[in-house]
């Protein structure tokens, strides 16, 4: 099964040490701080309405 096909997934990353790793869904990536002693969890779930980016730009 493809990733984009579920319902929803979630990613756990870990490292031996803090580091910096990378994501990227669309457009983009951002830096993801990882710390040595916690996880970070990356959730990703379908929802019944659209996302929206609000910017004060020109119309």
């Amino acid at each position: 099964m493809d990733a984009h096909q579920a319902a929803a997934i979630q990613i756990e990353m870990k490292c031996a040490q803090w580091c910096d790793m990378f994501m990227q869904m669309d457009g983009k990536p951002w830096k993801q701080l990882v710390s040595s002693e916690y996880s970070a969890f990356f959730d990703m779930k379908k929802v019944p309405y659209p996302s929206l980016i609000i910017t004060g730009g020109n119309r």
